[in-house]
């Protein structure tokens, strides 16, 4: 399952977009999804990341692989290391091939 996500991005609305992840890739059977996000413009501070991300983890905890594409230079590693901590496989990318790839190893 793949979703591509754009425009400006509150706090919220980033809560809104994993609570739809969560629900369609449930009702989907989908055990891996990769969620593009190079067009989403936000200013979250390092807290905000934190949020997101457990808010990600416990969201996504049925699925196998979590692969997220950000655009060049927005990478953190934040959404990584909260995934990890709760036993989630996220990781974030800048090429969607390098995700696609991950993805698809088992």
């Amino acid at each position: 399952m793949s979703a591509k996500v754009a425009g400006r991005a509150s706090l919220h609305d980033m809560r809104e977009v994993l609570d739809v992840l969560a629900d369609e890739s449930m009702r989907m059977s989908v055990r891996r999804i990769l969620v593009d996000l190079r067009q989403v413009q936000e200013e979250f501070e390092f807290a905000d990341h934190v949020v997101i991300s457990t808010h990600a983890a416990v969201n996504l905890a049925h699925l196998e692989k979590i692969a997220s594409v950000v655009a060049a230079g927005r990478k953190r590693g934040t959404s990584e290391e909260a995934a990890r901590q709760r036993g989630v496989a996220l990781r974030t990318f800048t090429s969607e091939i390098d995700a696609v790839e991950w993805l698809e190893q088992w």
